[in-house]
């Protein structure tokens, strides 16, 4: 994210802030503003130039006790792509963590309302959800086609409930729902395209030939939303379809003997989540095959790790890694968090070996 230099407190109600206009890997500046509505923090990038459209970002189920917090990802995504495009992006972090599906589907209509107040009038309005986020949109889809335009739910988590009483879903989606799922949890999106095939909009499921849990990249996001905004305003799409994109990134791993040595180079705090620069050809070459277990040291701490394919590979508390669709490695503690493990930060060095 880029550098914050200026902080205006400008309201009560909604405990908003202004931040200066600036950019990040976009092709125009934005203004990124963020604060409270309720209980609910949120951030909106606002493009200088507007065209009218809104994308709301719902995201998935993040552990309980931490804190409640939103972080756009702009830098050369696919949600900076639409910004440069013109659009408002925007997020809700909502007003607790945990399982929240019918007080976030609250939270996500109430930014909506605030954003069309503040800003007028908008052509569009676009829903994108991943894992519970997934579902969340789905419910939206069904009971709100009077605030939204069309979602994309991304290894939507369609059988999520909370302690609110979430309703069943009832298979009648009012707007354009196009589900995007990994191979390998792509039976929910299916059965419920099924059962909603007489609905007043059949929702239509794209699939992406990958192991995982939203495992999904930023040329195959942004492939989707196109194809949704197509989808709305033409009134067709491509059913059925496979959409993998293959990244390759430049190596840069070192091998030192019988290991191999690279950097951590992102971590999503939310959910404790290390990246480190390993490709799948890495782990290869180093003799680290999918089933393996292997050593990993960061910051003078090792844990033995099971490479896998996705989370739930390995019971709650153990390690995990697995290729992303990105082209680099996730490092994870199944439900907890690999970053308090090991304290790390962007840069730290890596190390695998295999376990004799």
């Amino acid at each position: 994210m880029a550098f914050f230099t200026t902080c205006i407190r400008l309201g009560k109600t909604f405990g908003w802030w202004l931040l200066l206009p600036l950019t990040a890997g976009t092709a125009e500046p934005y203004t990124l503003i963020e604060g409270t509505i309720g209980e609910a923090p949120y951030q909106v990038a606002v493009p200088a130039v507007r065209s009218g459209n809104l994308l709301i970002h719902a995201h998935g189920s993040r552990p309980v006790d931490s804190a409640l917090s939103i972080e756009l990802e702009l830098d050369q995504t696919a949600h900076g792509q639409l910004l440069a495009d013109g659009w408002m992006i925007a997020a809700t972090a909502y007003r607790r963590n945990g399982m929240i599906v019918t007080d976030a589907m609250a939270d996500v209509v109430q930014l909506c309302d605030h954003l069309e107040n503040t800003y007028g009038p908008l052509a569009m309005v676009l829903l994108e959800g991943q894992s519970m986020g997934g579902a969340i949109v789905t419910h939206l889809a069904e009971t709100r086609p009077d605030r939204f335009h069309g979602a994309v739910a991304i290894g939507a988590a369609l059988q999520v409930r909370d302690s609110e009483g979430t309703r069943a879903l009832n298979h009648e989606p009012k707007f354009p729902v196009l589900f995007l799922s990994n191979r390998s949890e792509i039976s929910g999106p299916k059965a419920y395209a099924e059962s909603a095939a007489e609905a007043p909009v059949p929702p239509v499921v794209w699939t992406i030939d990958r192991d995982g849990h939203v495992n999904v990249n930023q040329s195959e996001r942004l492939l989707t939303l196109e194809a949704l905004v197509a989808w709305i305003t033409s009134d067709t799409i491509e059913p059925g379809r496979d959409i993998k994109i293959e990244v390759a990134p430049e190596r840069t791993v070192v091998f030192d003997g019988g290991g191999a040595i690279g950097r951590v180079i992102d971590i999503t705090h939310n959910y404790g989540n290390l990246f480190i620069d390993f490709q799948a050809e890495d782990f290869d070459q180093v003799g680290i095959h999918p089933g393996d277990r292997f050593r990993l040291t960061i910051n003078q701490i090792s844990v033995n790790v099971t490479y896998g394919t996705t989370f739930s590979d390995v019971p709650r508390g153990e390690w995990i890694a697995f290729p992303t669709a990105e082209g680099d490695t996730i490092i994870a503690i199944n439900h907890s968090s690999a970053f308090e493990h090991t304290k790390a930060t962007i840069g730290d060095r890596a190390v695998i070996e295999t376990l004799d």
